[in-house]
């Protein structure tokens, strides 16, 4: 019963709040039940229901508390409005008891027995609201989903496979208006959440990201990998805002997972995407493998664990091929994301902008770039996936990319210098031709943007200011 997954953020929020009886009346009764023995004992019901962890939910006993009675032959439930006897093993479902269902599937000989958590009141605990109860068409999808998932785990990642097998208890259904998302929580270990997907390969996905989260935070109960609690300020990719180095670190392993997902997953995939898949996952998990390596808030057992991810990383770029096609979109979509996100979280101060165009003004050849000034934060979430970007993810995976219009962006951009979508098509113009102007398009595209709007700076055009960015970047 201690190893329930959501006992430990039931009992910190109950202890926070100072009422803590109620939570260890419901566990007291349940292991009490699940051992056999005679007891009898109070437990206060929730909306009329009553639930006991690791057996089920008696609902519609009434508001208050219910008398919970029992042998070793099963329990009764009397509570203000109704009373009803529950036989032992306390699996068979009725209209008023509703049991914590469990699927079994098993493939090459290797079996996996996960809980549905979907009646428990404590399953709220991650950032993404929980779904009502699954009907039994609900469950018998995800129970065929799960199989096919589970064939692909054991098949392409037998090491994930066999630790999940160990650690993973339960899946908490989430609410479908959630989107496609999935979660772990620091306080619920042997439980991840998720929205279940439309397919098979999706599952598989979302099980493997967030069971490394999961294995993450049981690490961090034993060892501290990051040296303190520094500001948000590092890039996550695959964020919109900034992030403190724990977070990043959070982020980086998970997308580890991600990228070896699609490294066998491209392999049976018809999709020819499923390499940009790769590639772009295994970019962006270097990128942050690299910024954590580089941030100094890392402890000696943090450096050890970055420096053994990132070299799984760095063997699967030696050695797994793409398409050129591939290549050139990745690098595309790299200096795409990273001017997108630079526009978005950085914002340079007036004194920092005048100083720059007094250095312009006086032909510096190499500007003393200062550094960065951090705007307000946008709002937390994925990082928006750009019309620059839509349009790269579209190119055939096969062909290799051709430049852009540089004229179309700079158009765009005389007509609107905050265009960040057109600031990210220029940068990804110039990629080919122009290495020193996209060096300061990617770094620091909000000293270009600021630059071109200054009346002392702004004829030099976007491209010559990015590339005088770039040199300074490169004192």
């Amino acid at each position: 019963m201690l190893g329930q997954p959501h006992l430990d953020a039931a009992a910190a929020a109950r202890l926070r709040q100072g009422t803590p009886d109620d939570l260890l009346c419901r566990y007291a009764a349940a292991a009490a039940a699940l051992a056999g023995l005679r007891f009898t004992i109070r437990v206060p019901t929730d909306a009329g229901h009553l639930h006991l962890p690791a057996l089920g939910t008696a609902v519609g006993v009434g508001p208050g508390p219910a008398t919970v009675c029992g042998t070793f032959t099963g329990i009764s439930v009397v509570g203000s409005r109704d009373t009803l006897s529950v036989p032992a093993p306390f699996d068979a479902g009725t209209r008023v008891w509703w049991p914590l269902r469990r699927l079994t599937v098993e493939a090459s000989g290797q079996r996996l027995t996960l809980a549905v958590d979907d009646v428990d009141p404590e399953r709220d605990c991650y950032q993404w609201p929980a779904a009502d109860r699954l009907d039994d068409a609900g469950l018998a999808r995800f129970a065929a989903l799960l199989g096919d998932a589970w064939q692909s785990i054991v098949a392409d990642h037998p090491d994930h496979a066999a630790a999940i097998q160990g650690l993973l208890w339960a899946i908490v259904p989430l609410s479908p208006a959630a989107g496609n998302v999935s979660a772990a929580s620091r306080r619920a270990g042997g439980s991840i959440a998720l929205a279940v997907p439309a397919d098979a390969a999706g599952l598989a996905l979302l099980m493997l990201h967030e069971f490394q989260h999961m294995k993450l935070n049981a690490l961090l109960d034993l060892v501290d990998l990051c040296s303190g609690a520094g500001p948000p300020r590092h890039r996550a990719p695959w964020r919109l805002d900034p992030r403190p180095v724990g977070a990043l670190l959070q982020g980086t392993y998970a997308h580890l997972a991600v990228a070896d997902f699609w490294r066998r997953h491209r392999h049976r995939a018809a999709a020819a995407g499923a390499h940009l898949e790769f590639a772009y996952w295994l970019a962006q998990s270097r990128q942050g493998a690299a910024t954590l390596a580089a941030s100094g808030e890392l402890t000696g057992p943090g450096d050890t664990f970055v420096a053994g991810l990132a070299a799984t990383l760095d063997g699967w770029h030696a050695t797994e091929d793409v398409p050129a096609g591939v290549r050139d979109a990745v690098a595309d979509l790299s200096v795409a994301a990273a001017v997108s996100w630079h526009l978005r979280n950085l914002r340079p101060t007036a004194a920092t902008v005048a100083g720059l165009a007094t250095q312009w003004a006086a032909g510096t050849a190499r500007p003393d770039v200062p550094a960065a000034d951090w705007g307000p934060a946008p709002p937390p979430g994925p990082a928006p996936v750009s019309g620059v970007e839509a349009a790269i993810r579209s190119r055939p995976a096969e062909l290799p990319g051709t430049p852009s219009d540089q004229d179309e962006w700079l158009r765009r951009l005389a007509a609107d210098p905050d265009d960040i979508d057109a600031w990210a098509g220029l940068a990804v113009a110039l990629r080919p031709v122009d290495p020193t102007a996209v060096r300061g398009l990617t770094a620091r595209p909000e000293l270009v943007r600021a630059l071109y709007a200054h009346p002392d700076a702004g004829a030099g055009g976007p491209r010559r200011l990015a590339a005088w960015i770039g040199a300074g970047l490169d004192r």
